[in-house]
């Protein structure tokens, strides 16, 4: 670690410590683990399930405000499509917002998962946006198989994961 002058070399104490790095810590700073020997646990079908099923609980909420707004209003026949887009608007705020601020819903919270790049750099805007909307619509349009490819590939990706270079990862990988 020790240059010709005796004094150490930054880039060498840099590799050191990015060595030594907890995976935990380069998990919460939104980057995939550096070091190859870092193993990180990847979330699967049901515990994304779980994760939606919850976040789908509180999304009912603004999306019943919605739809008592909607008919107060009196839309008349324009209520039903007013309603779903307005629903599909929050919905896919939510999951924007909360993906590129937090790197998780509050339903992944809840079950402890986050979603990360799968290059070691920080999720970005676009790749989100590329998931929650480009992503997921192919997911669904493939009768769901693109959300249920997550219980199968080798990262425990779904087709929306792959589209946009994310990974679903345990934020704690010892539990």
């Amino acid at each position: 670690m020790e240059n010709q002058n005796g004094s150490q070399d930054p880039n060498q104490m840099n590799a050191v410590a990015m060595e030594s790095q907890p995976v935990a810590q380069s998990v919460v700073a939104g980057m995939a683990p550096v070091a190859p020997q870092m193993q990180v646990r990847y979330a699967g079908f049901w515990i994304r399930f779980v994760a939606a099923f919850i976040d789908g609980l509180i999304l009912s909420i603004p999306q019943a405000i919605v739809r008592v707004f909607v008919t107060v209003a009196n839309f008349g026949t324009m209520y039903v499509i007013a309603s779903n887009v307005l629903s599909f608007l929050i919905t896919w705020a939510y999951y924007v917002f909360m993906t590129n601020n937090y790197q998780a819903t509050l339903g992944k919270k809840a079950v402890g998962i986050m979603v990360i790049s799968s290059k070691p750099e920080r999720l970005t805007l676009n790749q989100v946006l590329l998931r929650e909307t480009v992503g997921k619509i192919v997911s669904a349009l493939t009768i769901a198989i693109g959300y249920i490819m997550a219980g199968f590939t080798e990262k425990k990706q779904a087709l929306h994961d792959m589209i946009a270079g994310t990974v679903v990862v345990y934020k704690d990988s010892n539990k």
